[in-house]
C-alpha cells in the first residue's frame, strides 16, 4: 500500500523571510510519472525559494535519469550505503505484492540526504504539492523535525488501525512492546511515512535510530506475525510511529477528513497545515500523468 497526499495551507504567510526548501524522494521506473507529477506541483507552488529536489534512484531507467538530469533544481543521487537488502525485492506470502527492501532504503535516503542538506521534506513520489510550503518548511527549520499522524484519530474517533495492527512479533521483542512500560505505544496512532521533515541538527531524535535499524531487515519484513497476518505489516511506518512515540516528539495531529487544521508553530500560533490523506493502492499501471508545463528545464526544449 502507497499513500497518495494532497498538502494544502489554508494561511498567509507569518514568516519574515523565505526559508530555503529543500526536499527529498526516491522512486524506481514503476513510479516514474506519478515522480514527474510531484516535481511539477514543487515547480508550480514553491519554484522561487526552491533549492533542490533530491531524487534517489531506486531502480530508474537510463532515459528517465536523463531527463530528469535536464530538469531545473532537480538532482540525482544514488544510494551510498552498502547493503544489498536495500534495493532486493521482497515478495509478501499471500498476496501478489512484493516490495523494494521492505522500505528500508527510506530511512537510509533520508540520513544520506542530510548529510547534503541542512534540512529536509521527504515526500513520497506520489505525493502532489498544492500550495507554497514556506511555513512548513520555517517549522521544520525552527523545531527540527516534522512528523504527523495519519488522521484516523482526529476529533476522538476511534483508531481503526492502531499500532498493534501492523507490528511484527519480532518488532515487539526489540522494542520490548509486551512489557508493560511500553505496551501503551500498541494502542497509539501511526506516523505518516510519506510526509517527513527532519534536520541535520536534530538528526539523532529519530533518524538515527531509524537508520540504524536497517542494518536487521527483519525489523522491516511482513513475516505474517503481525495481529491480522500478512499485508498488515507497515514496514518502514512501524518503525517511525514507535520511534516518534516512545522518545515523547512532537507530532501534529493531522484529520483525514479535513475538518480540523493541524497546528504546526504551537497552539497560540496562527500558522496551520492542514493536510489531507488519501491512501491508495498504487497499481503498476498508475494513471497520473504529469503537467510537462509544469517542470523548468535547465534549457529550453
Amino acid at each position: 500500500m502507497h499513500v497518495f497526499v494532497l498538502l494544502m495551507c489554508f494561511i498567509a504567510p507569518i514568516t519574515l523571510w523565505a526559508f530555503p526548501q529543500y526536499y527529498c524522494t526516491g522512486a524506481s521506473s514503476r513510479y516514474f510519472y506519478p515522480l514527474l507529477n510531484l516535481i511539477g506541483s514543487i515547480h508550480r507552488t514553491n519554484y522561487e525559494n526552491l533549492v533542490e529536489i533530491a531524487i534517489f534512484d531506486l531502480g530508474l531507467k537510463e532515459s528517465q535519469l536523463n531527463l530528469l538530469n535536464t530538469i531545473s533544481k532537480v538532482k540525482t543521487y544514488k544510494i551510498q550505503q552498502n547493503n544489498p537488502q536495500l534495493l532486493t525485492f521482497y515478495y509478501c506470502p499471500g498476496t501478489e505484492l512484493s516490495y523494494l527492501g521492505w522500505y528500508s532504503w527510506k530511512p537510509v535516503v533520508i540520513k544520506e540526504i542530510l548529510d547534503v542538506f541542512p534540512y529536509v521534506l521527504w515526500m513520497d513520489a506520489t505525493c502532489e504539492v498544492l500550495t507554497p510550503l514556506d511555513d512548513l518548511f520555517a517549522h521544520i527549520e525552527k523545531k527540527g523535525h516534522f512528523l504527523s499522524t495519519i488522521g484516523e484519530g482526529a476529533s476522538n474517533r476511534k483508531i481503526e488501525h492502531p499500532i498493534r495492527w501492523s507490528t511484527t512479533n519480532c518488532v515487539r521483542k526489540f522494542f520490548h512492546l509486551d512489557n508493560t512500560e511500553n505496551a501503551w505505544v500498541l494502542d497509539k496512532e501511526h506516523i505518516m511515512a510519506c510526509l517527513i521533515g527532519a534536520s541535520k541538527n536534530s538528526y539523532s531524535r529519530f533518524a538515527k535510530e531509524w537508520f540504524e535499524m536497517t542494518d536487521d531487515i527483519r525489523l522491516f519484513a511482513d513475516d505474517g506475525t503481525a495481529p491480522y497476518g500478512y499485508g498488515r505489516c507497515r514496514y518502514e511506518q512501524t518503525l517511525l510511529s514507535i520511534i516518534a512515540h516512545l522518545k515523547g516528539l512532537e507530532i501534529a495531529y493531522n484529520d483525514d477528513r479535513m475538518l480540523y487544521p493541524t497546528h504546526i508553530l504551537g497552539e497560540e500560533g496562527k500558522e496551520v497545515l492542514r493536510g489531507e490523506s488519501i491512501i491508495n493502492a498504487i497499481k503498476p499501471t498508475c494513471s497520473c500523468k504529469p503537467n510537462l508545463l509544469d517542470l523548468r528545464k535547465t534549457y529550453p526544449v
